[in-house]
């Protein structure tokens, strides 16, 4: 769908940020993905680009490991303040709205020491289909909470259903 893009951005080590230090180091049965949860709310977008542009506000490194077949996934704290190239210190999660996958991807192993060169971007509407075909997520939510939500859907301009009562939903 337009709303979720996959793939390798580019075989150059140096475009993404990985040194050679790093290349070397790092062991050759490890693959690292990262999976990139975008604050798009773009509902005229009209092409893949458009719909996945904004703030990566959920960061995943998906590893792994092929010789003994585990894999562990490891949050990056969107809020992290490092250095994203000719962008000077901000936070991790604008890197994706400097330039895309591939900025952030550069940003990540530049600064965290990692060899990334896999992704998978999903937009806050794909995830909402995600979840749906999944069975959906079942919530203990307080009044407050209920009354906010249903708030913040109306202002965002989201056409859901508002939630009616509190507790588990």
């Amino acid at each position: 769908t337009q709303d979720m893009k996959k793939g390798i951005i580019s075989d150059d080590h140096h475009e993404l940020g990985i040194s050679s230090d790093v290349a070397n180091k790092l062991p050759k049965n490890i693959i690292n993905i990262a999976l990139f949860g975008l604050d798009s709310r773009d509902r005229e977008a009209t092409n893949r680009d458009e719909a996945l542009k904004g703030r990566s506000d959920a960061i995943i490194i998906v590893s792994i490991n092929t010789m003994n077949n585990t894999i562990k996934m490891t949050s990056i704290l969107r809020d992290s303040w490092v250095p994203i190239a000719n962008k000077g210190y901000n936070k991790v999660n604008a890197a994706y709205s400097f330039g895309g996958a591939q900025k952030a991807i550069h940003t990540i192993n530049s600064n965290y020491g990692l060899n990334i060169t896999d992704y998978v971007s999903v937009s806050l509407y794909q995830l909402w289909n995600v979840i749906d075909v999944m069975g959906g997520i079942d919530i203990e939510i307080t009044e407050m909470e209920r009354k906010k939500l249903n708030f913040l859907a109306g202002e965002e301009g989201f056409n859901v259903t508002p939630v009616k009562k509190s507790g588990l939903v």
